[in-house]
């Protein structure tokens, strides 16, 4: 019975995390961009290279 709950709870969570991620990206300026777009791709890095790590391969 609790499984639709988790289901509309992870879609608020979902839509409300894109509003949000929307609004901050709009509101930095275009100087900063290409630096957070490096950090974050940096951290995508990190993270694959982490989860090989863990899988052992």
């Amino acid at each position: 019975m609790t499984q639709p709950l988790d289901f509309w709870s992870m879609t608020f969570v979902f839509v409300l995390a894109s509003f949000i991620g929307v609004g901050v990206i709009r509101r930095v300026s275009r100087l900063l961009h290409t630096p957070l777009m490096s950090i974050t791709n940096a951290i995508s890095a990190i993270a694959v290279v982490g989860s090989i790590i863990v899988t052992g391969a």
